[in-house]
């Protein structure tokens, strides 16, 4: 129950209907947007091939609350799907330096109370959902949602090499 309540906030609160996903001339993942809005991945992240989704469909006619743009991209170990990242770019009517909004957020995320860490000079807050770690963090009008399942034996050595990325 919780669960399908997360992805309905997620979708209702973060999704755009038109997000621009396109792959970069380095062979990466990236998530454009008109204002420019950027997020450039490697195509590879400890082995695991990352690729942006198209998540157009999905968010055709959802309105729009807290971002200007989503982006979704998934790490995969050949066909196996290990990991999700899903970036927003918040917009003017969100407060993501208010630690009472970030976890107002946080609190729908996962089925476990979340526990505050550190991942450099970021601030990481983790939970864990069905059979997946879960890590979300805030960096200047971006939101991070780092899915990792439970069976990836590097799950913080991906959130550090995933953490320094920024948005545009």
């Amino acid at each position: 129950m919780r669960r399908a309540r997360f992805i309905s906030i997620v979708v209702a609160a973060g999704f755009l209907g038109a997000v621009a996903c396109s792959g970069n001339s380095d062979g990466g993942s990236q998530l454009g947007r008109a204002q420019s809005a950027v997020l450039s991945l490697p195509s590879q992240v400890l082995g695991l091939a990352v690729k942006a989704e198209d998540v157009t469909k999905q968010t055709k006619g959802i309105k729009r609350s807290y971002t200007d743009s989503v982006g979704l991209f998934s790490m995969r170990e050949n066909d196996l799907l290990r990991a999700t990242l899903q970036v927003s770019r918040l917009n003017n009517l969100a407060r993501p330096q208010s630690e009472r909004f970030q976890r107002s957020i946080i609190e729908l995320v996962g089925g476990s109370t979340p526990l505050k860490m550190r991942a450099g000079e970021v601030t990481v807050y983790t939970t864990s959902g069905n059979k997946q770690n879960i890590f979300i963090w805030f960096r200047g009008k971006g939101m991070f949602i780092l899915s990792v399942h439970q069976d990836y034996e590097f799950p913080r050595t991906l959130l550090r090499k995933i953490v320094p990325l920024e948005i545009r």
